[in-house]
């Protein structure tokens, strides 16, 4: 009966050979963990929700915002009405349009806010401070409203015209594109309600 023979190159001793074995052993080890590493790099990579983009586009997350209050001390912010659905208009009283739209966003507030919506009325800062006090006053409105002073609301937001509403959803996000011109009669109350109620579903 024969025997199996592993002979070596010639010239090739015992020592030489235990170097290369090890030496392919260290090969297959560096291979085995990239081989590792690079899958759990990809599994790691798809179980990491991309960073939410914060802006005005449907589906964005609302850039935050602290505006000065008409009434009491505290900043007028979009964080301390997380989870509730935000009706967002940025106004000004000398805005035939806005001063039009004003009652039907009161309306609306008084409406909705035991379903926990929010209406918060943002004042342009061209605007003077008394003058949208007392327009204030003289509407009855009781819904939050902020000044912005220096026009960084209106500028995080993109808003180039009065009046401009953004709906904002509880989780924070901007739902559907900004409504301008106001709203205004018996359709105008019908799109408000219209877009209160998609933020409610």
């Amino acid at each position: 009966m024969g025997s199996s023979v592993v002979r070596l190159p010639r010239g090739m001793g015992p020592a030489a050979l235990a170097v290369l074995v090890l030496f392919a052993l260290a090969l297959g080890i560096t291979a085995l963990r990239t081989v590792l590493h690079t899958g759990a790099g990809e599994v790691a990579g798809q179980s990491v929700a991309p960073r939410a983009r914060v802006g005005t586009d449907p589906g964005a997350v609302a850039p935050a915002f602290s505006a000065l209050p008409y009434r009491g001390t505290a900043p007028v912010t979009l964080a301390q009405f997380r989870g509730h659905p935000v009706v967002l208009n940025f106004w000004a009283s000398w805005c035939p349009p806005c001063r039009a739209e004003m009652p039907a966003l009161e309306a609306a507030y008084q409406r909705y806010r035991a379903r926990g919506v929010v209406v918060i009325g943002i004042d342009g800062a061209s605007d003077t401070m008394s003058a949208s006090r007392r327009f204030l006053m003289d509407r009855g409105v009781t819904y939050p409203v902020g000044r912005d002073n220096r026009g960084q609301v209106a500028a995080a937001y993109r808003v180039t015209a009065f009046p401009t509403t953004f709906f904002i959803t509880a989780g924070g996000r901007v739902a559907g594109t900004a409504l301008t011109g106001g709203f205004t009669g018996p359709d105008g109350t019908k799109e408000l309600t219209k877009q209160i109620e998609a933020l409610l579903r």
